[in-house]
């Protein structure tokens, strides 16, 4: 049996791009707080509004990527983002 799936935060895209959905999966409920210090290149489940994974690729010392697999939506960050709280305040400020 394994543990159960939450989803823990939902971020709006700009320019009708979807949204991201954050989801973890441990046994007791994710305490918010904490989840905003969870690194970027940690296992955590990002998904995009077309239901495909978004993967984390370190691109340079200035620039990484979020890509999705199934619509091939591409996210660019400042490789000075490493946490969940950064990408997420990130976004909402773009």
């Amino acid at each position: 049996m394994s543990a159960p799936v939450w989803k823990v935060l939902s971020i709006p895209l700009k320019d009708g791009e979807g949204k991201l959905e954050i989801l973890v999966q441990q046994w007791k409920k994710p305490d918010k707080t904490k989840l905003k210090l969870i690194r970027l290149n940690s296992e955590l489940l990002i998904t995009h509004s077309c239901f495909g994974l978004m993967k984390f690729i370190e691109v340079s010392k200035d620039k990484n990527i979020l890509h999705c697999v199934v619509c091939s939506l591409r996210i660019s960050l400042p490789s000075s983002i490493k946490t969940l709280g950064e990408l997420e305040e990130y976004l909402l400020n773009a």
